[in-house]
């Protein structure tokens, strides 16, 4: 089952479509296998409203698509937990502790992968910044990772731009070596590493 966030009817459109070409089927296959028109099916992929209830949920399920609700206040904690940590996250970089800053961050994405992992999320106002570029990229790649934002169209923000040079959180406290690195690597989720940072998915979370 594919996971997504339903702003636009659009949206679902696109999903539709998506997921119909990965199984290999065309308009007239999916609309038999939803007990609907082809016409229909093309009306939903367009974002075109109209189709009523039934028809519209048979379609998606037909298609591999689950509808999850994520509650308001949900939303508004996740939002609250983000903010609040880069704000905690500012005062330890000006203290001079990045690594009780890392921990902050581990413990943010615990918390929402915990309560909000596949989970489909609107789009969210962009963190406070931290004051540091690499930490700012970080919580936002380290969200959209916490949050399964590969999956479906679930993004709470558009991906961070990749920092100009790799970083490696780790490296800051202890000299990794070559196999340490080539491991990082390896264990990096593509969240992070599309940002151009190295960090085992397990370091991303707190104990």
């Amino acid at each position: 089952m594919v996971i997504m966030s339903l702003e636009r009817p659009l949206d679902v459109g696109t999903c539709v479509r998506r997921q119909r070409l990965a199984a290999g089927l065309t308009e007239t296959q999916l609309a038999e296998a939803s007990g609907v028109s082809p016409r229909l099916v093309r009306q939903i992929e367009a974002g075109h409203p109209g189709a009523d209830l039934d028809s519209f949920l048979t379609v998606l399920t037909a298609a591999g698509i689950e509808l999850t609700p994520v509650s308001p206040q949900a939303v508004a904690q996740a939002q609250a937990d983000i903010d609040r940590a880069a704000a905690d996250i500012r005062h330890e970089l000006e203290s001079g502790d990045e690594e009780f800053a890392l921990r902050l961050l581990s413990d943010v994405f615990t918390r929402l992968r915990a309560h909000l992992a596949g989970r489909p999320l609107p789009t969210l106002p962009t963190p406070p910044s931290t004051s540091s570029e690499r930490f700012d990229t970080l919580l936002r790649a380290g969200v959209r990772w916490a949050v399964g934002a590969t999956v479906g169209s679930s993004r709470p923000w558009p991906a961070p731009e990749p920092l100009r040079s790799k970083w490696y959180p780790g490296d800051t406290f202890l000299p990794m070596s070559k196999d340490w690195i080539a491991l990082t690597d390896r264990e990096t989720p593509e969240a992070l590493r599309s940002a151009n940072i190295g960090i085992r998915s397990r370091s991303l979370m707190s104990a």
